[in-house]
Order: structure tokens, then C-alpha cells, then sequence
């Protein structure tokens, strides 16, 4: 009995790095296979209006981002800004649930006007609003579809603290930090 499974041993080794590699190709096929739904959005995902980003940073952002989105079959958009929302939406008193309300009207509005969603229009999607107003700085996380299905406030908090952690030395590797982040949670 123990010739027979020597014997075979070298067979039955071959057969399970056989599986191995067919699953890791099988998953490598997969792997951006999402095709664009939503042709009604710009192509546009980097909109630095703070201008805090070089053009080549910018360029690089938009590489990353249209490879990145192919891969989960979602819309990442990125907002810089530099102006008072407390001024563009009225509010006279400076706290915290007014600066909320602020950023999430405009991450929304921002997503809902420019008809973003891989899928479909104010479909799947991610959107990072980085105000760096004076009194006003901070960064928003406005998701949709399937990201708002996926993402609880623990996973959101996550994405804005690793946001966080590098803005002020460097925005571009913060926003770097942003879209690899939304990819390795909606890809795993």
C-alpha cells in the first residue's frame, strides 16, 4: 500500500500545484473586469480647486484612479477645495453638526451633478471632499451604491484618519493613500 501512494505521491503533488495555479489565474481574470455602465459622467476624477497638487501629481491621481476603478467596478472622485461652505449654505454659527452638514451637502451634490456611478448614474462611487478653508479645513467621505452597502462609519473614520495622517506634509500621498484604501476594501 505504501508503494502505491509513493508511487502516485509525485502525480497527486503535480495534480494540487495544477489547482493552485488554475485558481490564482481564474482570479487574476477576473480581476478588472468591470466594464463602465454610466457613460453620462465626465471623465474627470481630480478636481483640485485648492490647487494643492502639481499637474503631474494630478495626472498620476487620475492614472491611478481610472486603473483602480476598472478593478472594483466603482467611480473614486477626489474635491479639493478652499472656500466657506458656512457662507455658501448660510449657516452663521461655527459647530461641528453645521460643518458636517455643510460638507456632506456639497460631497452629494457634487457626486449627484456631475451624474457619477460606474454602474449607472448616481450609482456605485466614492467621493473625498478636502476643504483646506481657513476655520473650515477637513476632509469628507461621501459614498454611494454599493461603497455606501460595504462601508460602515468605522471603515469611513479609517479612510479619513489615514487621510489625515499625511495631508499637511503631503496631499498627494494622502490622496494616494485614499483610493488605495476604498480599492483593498471593495476588492477584498
Amino acid at each position: 500500500m505504501k508503494q502505491y501512494f509513493s508511487y502516485f505521491k509525485f502525480w497527486f503533488i503535480i495534480l494540487g500545484i495544477m489547482a493552485v495555479l488554475t485558481g490564482v489565474v481564474s482570479v487574476m481574470n477576473n480581476m478588472g473586469s468591470y466594464s463602465r455602465q454610466n457613460s453620462k459622467a465626465p471623465s474627470g476624477r481630480v478636481y483640485d480647486y485648492a490647487d494643492v497638487l502639481s499637474e503631474t501629481e494630478e495626472n498620476k491621481l487620475e492614472k491611478l484612479i481610472a486603473k483602480r476603478e476598472v478593478m472594483i467596478g466603482c467611480d473614486i472622485v477626489l474635491v479639493t477645495i478652499d472656500e466657506s461652505l458656512y457662507e455658501k449654505y448660510g449657516y452663521t454659527e461655527d459647530t461641528d453638526e453645521n460643518w458636517e452638514d455643510c460638507m456632506t451637502k456639497f460631497a452629494d451634490d457634487f457626486y449627484d451633478e456631475n451624474n457619477y456611478g460606474f454602474n449607472r448614474v448616481h450609482g456605485d462611487g466614492v467621493l473625498l471632499l478636502d476643504n483646506w478653508h481657513q476655520g473650515e479645513k477637513g476632509s469628507w467621505l461621501s459614498t454611494c451604491g454599493r461603497v455606501y452597502e460595504h462601508y460602515t462609519y468605522r471603515m469611513i473614520d479609517a479612510v479619513l484618519d489615514a487621510v489625515y495622517a499625511k495631508v499637511e506634509s503631503s496631499p498627494y500621498q494622502a490622496y494616494r493613500v485614499y483610493i488605495e484604501t476604498v480599492y483593498e476594501e471593495m476588492s477584498g
